[in-house]
């Protein structure tokens, strides 16, 4: 892999510094130089089932991952790398290949936030931009959206990333979480917790002498009102995920739920 650092709308956009989440971070992977891996495992559905262990990860991108990074995450056993960056991301920053590994780069297509004028400054315009952002997201990006839920279904164990692993793959894990039928304040919870990842990479970022990019924070409140649109737009996430195309969720809960 040959990374550099992105002013990128999932690691870049304008805002305040992001504050830790008020609960204890679960589930995360402990690497030296990935800085927002974790694992959906545990997760409880309304049906009382819970999302296995093992098989569905998060991260921010894996540009700077070390010797020793490589080896924990060869450790996971993943089947497949599912890449949601634009091309020119990748061609800056290269991309993760390791031997057994499928890789797809499944471009989530979406505006440049980098290219709007108005930077939102207080957490109420933060929260509204995301949520406008978001639900585009669901439209503009459904095809990567549905080929991302075909293969978590049918090559688990999976890894889902972008840049920070907020964005792109907050919205991506968003829509299968709820096709498994976990709540959506348990989706939205696990969505704020990527502001101790962008902490940790801050740091990790001024330790390393490189250039900081102060990001926008991941308020609970703007993915609960993403999901909010969702439903009043399609019905339901079966409703979602039958208008882009997929068929499969009892499938997909066979393959992710103990």
């Amino acid at each position: 892999m040959t990374e550099r650092p992105s002013k990128d709308h999932d690691n870049a956009e304008a805002g305040a510094s992001p504050r830790p989440p008020a609960v204890e971070e679960p589930r995360r992977v402990v690497l030296g130089a990935v800085h927002n891996m974790r694992d959906l495992g545990g997760l409880e559905t309304a049906d009382g089932r819970v999302v296995r262990s093992g098989v569905l990860f998060r991260s921010d991108m894996l540009k700077h991952a070390t010797g020793s990074d490589l080896e924990r995450i060869g450790a996971l056993g993943l089947r497949t790398v599912i890449d949601l960056r634009r091309p020119d991301e990748i061609a800056l920053h290269g991309h993760f290949e390791a031997e057994g590994v499928d890789y797809r780069h499944l471009e989530l297509r979406h505006l440049r936030w980098e290219l709007f004028e108005q930077e939102p400054a207080t957490h109420d315009e933060r929260v509204l931009f995301l949520r406008q952002r978001y639900s585009g997201f669901l439209e503009s990006g459904s095809d990567a959206i549905r080929e991302s839920l075909d293969l978590i279904t049918n090559q688990s164990p999976t890894l889902v990333h972008c840049i920070a692993g907020k964005d792109r793959t907050g919205i991506v894990v968003a829509v299968t979480l709820g096709l498994l039928g976990v709540a959506e304040a348990d989706i939205a919870a696990d969505f704020a917790l990527t502001a101790s990842g962008q902490q940790r990479y801050q740091a990790w970022a001024e330790r390393e002498g490189l250039e900081v990019f102060r990001g926008l924070t991941t308020p609970e409140e703007a993915m609960l009102g993403t999901l909010q649109e969702l439903r009043s737009r399609y019905g339901s996430f079966e409703g979602y995920a039958r208008i882009i195309g997929f068929a499969d969720v009892d499938k997909l809960k066979d393959a992710l739920l103990d």
